[in-house]
């Protein structure tokens, strides 16, 4: 965590609040983030993170509006030059990973998968991080069933190639960048919220 102490009169703007939101200093940090906004309004990380640290301060409605405004601007930038075309991209996402644990392998079986470039504004709206790689949505149980833990069936697996792309430097990483995304996706429907979404209280679908 970065010392407090240092933090103090040293940084400004986005380098300033992105260092006192990982100070955990989340109403610092939405001070210095809001003037970075303010300053560059067509940064796409300012927006981000102003977004990131109003979750945390639990300001639901402007999280949600700086986030919506975070996935347009990302929307701007160019792909990077190895980008792969959408087929290609395509195959390598429906291809089953030998990294996956039989668990994710069998949760995943007869699953569509749909390739889009960011979460659509309707599911970031919902609560759906712009920048996540990875959305898997399931089945819970129908009425009468006894309820188990995680959904019943997935159904529809969305990956996001220009989210993907941001967390890659090289065409060789994106098989292995999506395996893990998917397969820490599918962990979390199966297994519950984490316990830093139980300590927020965070509302069902906010982000991660």
């Amino acid at each position: 965590m970065t010392s407090r102490r240092a933090l103090r009169g040293a940084l400004h703007g986005l380098p300033g609040g992105r260092a006192w939101f990982e100070a955990e200093e989340f109403a610092r940090a939405a001070t210095l983030l809001t003037e970075a906004v303010v300053a560059e309004p067509d940064n796409a990380d300012a927006h981000y993170y102003l977004a990131l640290t109003r979750d945390r301060l639990r300001d639901w409605k402007g999280a949600t509006l700086s986030f919506l405004e975070a996935r347009e601007l990302d929307l701007r930038v160019p792909a990077p030059p190895w980008s792969p075309g959408k087929d290609l991209f395509h195959r390598t996402v429906e291809r089953p990973s030998a990294r996956w644990s039989p668990e994710v392998s069998a949760a995943l079986e007869g699953a569509l998968v749909l390739v889009a470039d960011v979460p659509g504004m309707e599911v970031v709206a919902d609560g759906v991080d712009p920048r996540a790689s990875v959305l898997v949505e399931g089945v819970g149980p129908t009425d009468g069933e006894a309820a188990t833990e995680g959904p019943r069936s997935f159904v529809r697996v969305f990956v996001y190639q220009r989210n993907v792309e941001r967390n890659c430097g090289a065409l060789e990483q994106l098989e292995e960048e999506i395996s893990s995304q998917v397969a820490e996706e599918v962990r979390h429907l199966l297994h519950g919220p984490s316990a830093e979404d139980e300590e927020l209280g965070r509302p069902s679908g906010e982000p991660n």
